[in-house]
């Protein structure tokens, strides 16, 4: 482990799971570097962004549900090979952690994983806004295919009380045939089962009256948002989410779908890169 800034501890209930606590001037929050995996930001004068599932694993190799995933190099199935794991490998991984910056406006981590032939670096900047850029370089000697998605959970107070905005006219892709014709996308509800890819560049915002708060979510070289929330019977067929757990969460993810990956030549970076913005209501 490199040395810490002293606004950064490792929390010593695990040492085989290490997770950084964090304390600044501006905000509260934990990674994990199993997945380089956000757990909790709490910014300043502020409540919990994140929804972490309580019935979730803290194990090697397991992913984590709640806060942000990274799905990386791909995301969803493989695109041909159904036996490679779902979202990728950096969320069942341990990242290495390479720098850690305290500064008066922020904190950031410089962490960096290496399988198969691609090399990931990613940086998280933690302050009043969240910041996490993934960079991919092509070590591999023929050309690869990179996607993947930034899994936000976003905490919420009542799934009732939330709707998300910014996805007018943005054509869409049904994953689970629950958008009827007279379904409003914008602004968005949540009274089922949602699981959409609004194909839009444009910034996103979920207002949430409950907690009286509005959460913007901005990206970078992302083609595709996806909006999802299992509803009731999902949530109470995966095993690691609470059966009313549906009622705590919105995801957001900024995505590169398996149809638009980008193509890597041998030696090649891409990154896309995902800010977050929070204001009372």
């Amino acid at each position: 482990m490199i040395p810490l800034p002293s606004s950064i501890k490792l929390d010593s209930a695990d040492p085989s799971f290490p997770i950084l606590d964090i304390t600044h001037s501006t905000c509260r929050a934990r990674l994990a570097l199993h997945g380089a995996h956000v757990l909790s930001w709490i910014p300043r004068d502020h409540d919990e962004v994140f929804y972490l599932s309580p019935e979730t694993h803290m194990k090697a190799g397991k992913a984590i549900r709640g806060g942000i995933p990274l799905c990386w190099p791909w995301f969803s199935a493989h695109p041909t090979d159904t036996s490679l794991p779902s979202h990728g490998f950096a969320r069942i991984h341990f990242w290495n952690l390479d720098s850690a910056i305290d500064t008066p406006e922020k904190i950031i981590l410089g962490l960096s994983l290496t399988i198969d032939g691609l090399s990931a670096k990613v940086e998280i900047s933690f302050g009043d806004s969240l910041h996490i850029s993934l960079e991919t370089t092509n070590q591999d000697e023929k050309p690869r295919h990179v996607g993947g998605a930034m899994h936000s959970y976003f905490s919420v107070g009542d799934i009732s009380q939330v709707h998300v905005t910014g996805l007018a006219g943005a054509p869409y892709t049904d994953c689970v045939n629950t958008i009827t014709a007279d379904f409003p996308l914008d602004p968005l509800h949540f009274d089922r089962e949602i699981d959409a890819n609004f194909h839009t560049t444009c910034p996103t915002q979920l207002v949430d009256r409950d907690k009286k708060r509005i959460i913007q979510v901005e990206k970078s070289a992302s083609p595709t948002t996806v909006i999802w929330n299992p509803w009731i019977a999902k949530s109470q067929r995966l095993a690691d989410l609470p059966d009313d757990g549906y009622k705590k969460f919105v995801c957001i993810e900024p995505a590169i779908l398996n149809h638009e990956m980008h193509e890597l030549l041998p030696g090649a970076s891409f990154s896309f890169s995902t800010t977050i913005h929070l204001r009372a209501q």
